[in-house]
């Protein structure tokens, strides 16, 4: 995980380089889907 929240993030994924939001980024939603998914299961 990204260590500070307000860091510049250079999205490396995307054809082009940019700079992104942490929630923007592919592997962020990935996770975010995950334990949505899954949110029961922490309860």
């Amino acid at each position: 995980m990204l260590g500070a929240l307000n860091a510049k993030i250079y999205n490396l994924d995307s054809g082009n380089l940019r700079v992104s939001e942490w929630n923007e980024l592919e592997n962020v939603r990935y996770f975010y889907e995950f334990f949505k998914k899954h949110e029961k299961e922490f309860s």
